[in-house]
Order: structure tokens, then sequence, then C-alpha cells
């Protein structure tokens, strides 16, 4: 090949004659009286630079050796070259010569340069990337646990990058990406490693830096994010930043921990108002708090990845006319031997924007329960059955692409889609007010329901109810349980029945706890009960099999 190079050298020779041509890494020897074979050849070892001749690349006892050198051409150039060398033995088996093997490997190295580059560096930024900067991190916990120094992490989290992302697109986001990249880099000191680790977060590892240092450190970089003025177009953005600091001493655990230490303590400073450091301390409430929503939001997610989640659900009383049945469709997590209910991880789940993936879980698996028990049992089971109301959160409303993955579970549904009933809270239809519309009218288009829950919370819940086509109203349970004794409950749930019937909307009244607050709720004309009194939620699949068997 052009790139390799094949010279012989016999034993009793000691010289070798003519020069050596590099053509593109290709090695010739001609003959030429006078030259020894190192003046003809060139090379340095890679490292030390010192001059290598041929007698230094003998082979080894096992007769083949091989290296990497520097080779000089004429025009006093370098390239990097394999160099293979093998003995030649007679047919008696004696070493008569060797045979040396060129190989240009130039630009294979500097294809593995610009590889190790790309694999440890942020092509956007150009700053290091978060694999190579744990690397870093783990360098620093070492040194501080040996007595030398101590050292601050500090977790960098812009404000306001989204706003400039949704108006003006990601080519102005990974700009200002790149300009806040150069501000920081201008106010660190030498041996401080700046790393992009991900979105708009970046990671700061200042060494042997104590508390004053480190804070002014971070406070110039702070002040001077918040003073650039990024210009887009026509537009003018100001960004900010929080961040969180870790001090690494001799008690610092590993990189895992520090970095999550770190996130938390930029999540307080965002709690805490943004544009400002805060600290990690163990004992600190707000850090608390954050990582059990964490320590949540990880067992959720491995939940998800494993399939760790049970359907249950809470069977709905017909107040009015007994026959038919009807229930809320619920879910536990499993933990261990234990099953935990939503109230425990959905608060975390919804801080971290993770309930979009949870509702497409517990949506797909509620619609594989149907058809399975279809395919089991047959259609008159759930044909006993008015609907099924399965919870769905304000993100996951205004997901296109679940809105398109719940029309196409409805169409493959072995079930009437008329048995379906989705609902959310108010809180969340107001604040999702058009894609909640949207999502209403295309749930409904292919003959399913739709249910606000929660409903009588907001402060407007009567004035809006006439744009939202909803079929079904859940009262609010602050309003249920004490109907008995507080005559301003009592009032407010008769104006919502009163208000569902001039509608024709179905109301449920929820928290249903005792005998008097199901007779009273009987009484007042509201068609549905929903609580502990009337059942406790159980696993989807045995409520189905008592039915099958004829049970209440």
């Amino acid at each position: 090949g052009r790139d390799s190079g094949e010279l012989q050298r016999l034993a009793p020779i000691q010289s070798f004659q003519g020069p050596a041509e590099d053509s593109e890494a290709m090695m010739q020897a001609q003959k030429k009286d006078g030259l020894n074979i190192n003046q003809v050849l060139i090379l340095r070892d890679e490292e030390t630079q010192n001059p290598l001749d041929l007698d230094q690349l003998e082979p080894s006892n096992d007769g083949t050796r091989r290296q990497e050198a520097v080779l000089v051409r004429k025009d006093e150039s370098e390239v990097i070259i394999e160099l293979a060398s093998s003995r030649m033995l007679s047919q008696a088996g004696d070493w008569i010569g060797t045979t040396y093997i060129f190989r240009n490997i130039t630009q294979h190295r500097e294809i593995a340069r610009i590889l190790a580059h790309q694999a440890n560096h942020d092509p956007l930024t150009e700053l290091i990337n978060r694999n190579r900067f744990k690397v870093f991190l783990e360098d620093a916990i070492q040194s501080a646990r040996t007595g030398n120094g101590t050292h601050a992490f500090a977790y960098i989290d812009l404000d306001q990058f989204k706003v400039v992302n949704d108006t003006s697109g990601h080519s102005a986001g990974d700009q200002l990406l790149r300009q806040i990249a150069q501000i920081m880099r201008k106010r660190m000191q030498p041996g401080d490693v700046l790393a992009r680790l991900g979105g708009d977060e970046f990671g700061l590892l200042l060494h042997d830096s104590g508390l004053e240092a480190t804070m002014n450190c971070l406070n110039e970089i702070k002040d001077a994010v918040l003073e650039f003025r990024f210009v887009w177009e026509d537009k003018i953005f100001t960004v900010g930043c929080s961040i969180g600091v870790v001090f690494i001493d001799e008690f610092a655990e590993n990189e895992a921990q520090i970095l999550r230490d770190a996130d938390t303590a930029c999540y307080a400073a965002k709690e805490l108002g943004r544009q400002r450091i805060h600290i990690f301390h163990p004992d600190d409430e707000a850090l608390t708090r954050r990582r059990a929503e964490m320590e949540w939001v990880n067992q959720v997610q491995e939940s998800l990845e494993a399939g760790d989640f049970e359907l249950y659900c809470q069977p709905i009383k017909d107040l009015q006319n007994g026959p038919g049945r009807q229930c809320e469709i619920l879910v536990r997590m499993k933990s261990g031997p234990n099953l935990v209910a939503p109230g425990m991880f959905v608060p975390a789940v919804e801080r971290f924007g993770l309930m979009a993936r949870l509702d497409r879980f517990i949506v797909g698996r509620f619609f594989q329960a149907l058809n399975s028990f279809v395919e089991e049992k047959g259609r008159s089971v759930l044909e006993q059955f008015n609907f099924f109301t399965v919870n769905l959160s304000g993100a996951t409303v205004g997901d296109e692409s679940f809105r398109e993955f719940l029309l196409e579970s409805i169409r493959e549904s072995k079930i009437d889609p008329d048995k379906f009933c989705f609902e959310i809270t108010e809180t969340a239809a107001v604040a999702n007010m058009a894609s909640a519309m949207k999502f209403i009218a295309a749930v409904k288009s292919l003959g399913a329901h739709f249910a606000l829950d929660d409903f009588g919370s907001g402060l407007s819940s009567f004035a809006y109810l006439k744009t939202l086509p909803v079929d079904i109203l859940k009262i609010d349970g602050i309003f249920v349980r004490d109907i008995c004794d507080d005559p301003v409950d009592l009032a407010m749930i008769r104006s919502i029945r009163e208000l569902g019937q001039a509608l024709n909307i179905k109301v449920i009244g929820e928290y249903v706890e005792t005998r008097e607050v199901m007779e009273k709720l009987t009484e007042m004309g509201v068609e549905y009960g929903q609580g502990y009194y009337i059942s406790r939620p159980m696993p989807f699949r045995d409520y189905l099999l008592s039915v099958a068997d004829g049970g209440e």
C-alpha cells in the first residue's frame, strides 16, 4: 500500500546503500555506496524525541518486534510510523538479516486524537463533557481524601434559558450556550475545570478553594451572566443562573454523590428565588425534601423500566339507580414486598416532568388489561359497566404524542369507547385551557367521555364550565365529607348539582366515608358516590373477576 514500505537488512552488511525515499510514507530502499543505514533512516523516539537507530529496534528472541516512532523525512517534515521488524533465517535456521516494515500511521493517529477529543468534549461549547468531568471530579475526591486541600464543585443551571429556546429556536439557544461558556471561562483560575453537564447545566471544579475564594469566584460568574445581554435578531434576552455548591473534603463519598448533592443544592437555589448560590448542608430542610423527591423519581423511573406497577381501582356507586357498575382506575408502585400509593410519589414525578410518561404507562396497562380480560372471559362482564375513569395530568393532556397514543388505543380496544372516561383536575384544565379543549374534543369524537376532578376548588369554577364540554363533575372531597355538619358545604354541593342538571352533566361526590354522607348525597340527587364507605381500592383484575363471579 501507499502507507507502507519494506526494508531488508542482511546480517553481514554494516552499511546501507542509497537514500530511503518517502513518498506518502512508502519506504523504498535503493543501493548507494557509503551511507550507513542510520544516516538514511532518521528515527526518533516519539515520547523523548531521542534518536533511534535500527540496532535498538532489533527483533526480540521470538523473532519479531513492533514499535511506533517518528520518521524525519528529507524535507525535515515528520510522520508517525509503526515499525515491525522480523528476523530472516537461512534454510539451516541461522539468522542472516532483518526485515523492517514501516507503516505511516500519522492519519490514523490524528483520527484517533479527534475521536478521543469528541468522546471527551461537548461539540457545542468545546468544554469537556459530563463523562470526562467525572474523571476530574474523582481525582479531586482522591486528592481531598489524602489531605491535599479542600476543593469546591459548583452545579450551575441557567435561569430563563427555556424562554430563549421557545421564542427564538434552538439555534439561538445553542449560540447563547456558547457565549455563556465563554463568560464562565474568562473567570476561571488556572487549574479549574469547567464542563457542560447537559442541556443548560454546567459544572465548575475549583481546586484547593475555600469558602471565601469559592464564593468570590461564583458571585463573579453569577453577576456576569446576569449582566450579559443576549441579542438574537430583533430580540434582547436577559438570563441568570442558579448555583449549587458542594465542598469536597476528606469525608467526600464518590463522584455520583457529589453530583447529586450539588444538583440538590442548585434546586434549592431555584426554589429560594433563583439567581443565587446555595451551599449544600446534609441537614438542610429544602435539600432533604429535594433528596427525597429525587429518590422517588429514581424509583419511579426504575419501576417504569421494569413494569413494576399494579393497576388498582375504586368502585363508584350509582346512588340513584343502583344497578350498573363504574370505577376509577388507580395505580400502585411495587417497592419490594410493599405497594406504594400515588400520593407518595406523584408530587415528585410532577415536579420533574415525568407525568406524561407515567400516564402513558398506566393507560397502556389499562387497555392491555381490558383487552386481555375480554379474550379470557368475553365481553359480557365488561358490558355491565357504565364507565371506567382514568386520571391524566395537565402536562399529559397537552402532549400531542400522548393524545395520538390514547386515540389509537381507544380505536383498537375491544371495548365500546362509550365505557371510557378520562379526567383531569379542574385546576389543570384551567391552566391548560386551550390544550384541554383540544384534548376533550378529540376524546369525545371517538365516543369516549371526559370528567373534571376536584371540581369546586377553583375560584371561577362556575364561570368557565359552559366552555368545557365535560360529561362528569367530580366534586372536591373537601366539600363532601362535612356536608352533614357544614351548611356552606351543603349549599356548594347543591349548587353544583343544580348546575349539572342544567348542563346535562353527571355529578360524582368523592370522599364518601360515612353512611350519613352517602344518604345526604342521594337525597340531594347526586348521581354517584365514591369513597371508603362505599369501597376501598382493590386490584383491578380482582374486581373484574369478582364481577364475573356475580359479586357486588
